[in-house]
């Protein structure tokens, strides 16, 4: 009996030796679930404040006229906040469920210096066609890839790397990410990253949905 609880003792230290070795893959060092309200650190660009609620677990934002989009620049209601310092590659995510109608309805992710220069990941009306489209724009230029996807909702993700940032995006919490594209950040300095919504008539009352918002430090090279 002695000798069982030995070897049994011994096999549960070894398992724990081995599971403090191990480096998680994935670490989250920001969430947002919006509970209530928004949590501390974040900024309005171009506020309408009556084109947003925070309501069961998501931000809600009315889609509204306007674009970040080359020298337009003037997409309202972009949420934004500080992207940590971090020796590791970030993730930014959250779930996106919205519903665009015409031509350059969008909705997303922004990774974002100023209106001429930001990455982002938006659903999008391309074509008469709901689409996911990757723009980078640098000094007012834009470039974009797309990527098809046409359901309500969608995962998406843009990884921060070496001066490089990756759009990505996964049907399900649980599947795997998809690459829509892959640019140079345009530009150095103090981003920040956050949400948007656009291009709808002035007329229209549709809404966009986020949820689950985070900054998520990933395994990789220091």
């Amino acid at each position: 009996m002695r000798r069982l609880l030995l070897v049994a003792t011994l096999g549960v230290l070894a398992a724990t030796v081995a599971g403090a070795d191990e480096s998680p893959k994935e670490k989250v060092v920001f969430e947002e679930r919006f509970a209530g309200g928004l949590g501390k650190g974040w900024s309005w660009l171009r506020e309408e404040p009556k084109a947003w609620k925070v309501e069961e677990g998501a931000l809600v934002l009315r889609i509204l006229p306007g674009y970040l989009h080359a020298k337009y620049n003037d997409s309202k209601n972009v949420l934004l906040r500080p992207l940590p310092k971090s020796d590791r590659p970030l993730a930014v995510e959250a779930h996106v469920e919205g519903e665009p109608k015409v031509q350059y309805e969008h909705a997303g992710l922004v990774w974002y210096i100023d209106d001429d220069n930001y990455v982002s990941l938006v659903q999008e009306v391309l074509d008469g066609k709901v689409q996911l489209q990757m723009v980078t724009e640098k000094d007012g230029k834009p470039r974009t890839v797309v990527a098809r996807h046409d359901a309500k909702g969608v995962w998406m993700r843009l990884v921060v790397s070496g001066g490089k940032i990756a759009a990505q995006y996964r049907p399900s919490e649980k599947g795997e990410w998809k690459v829509v594209g892959q640019s140079d950040a345009p530009a150095r300095g103090a981003a920040r990253v956050g949400v948007m919504a656009g291009g709808a008539p002035k007329e229209a009352d549709r809404h966009v949905r986020f949820r689950d918002f985070r900054i998520v430090e990933l395994a990789g090279e220091k």
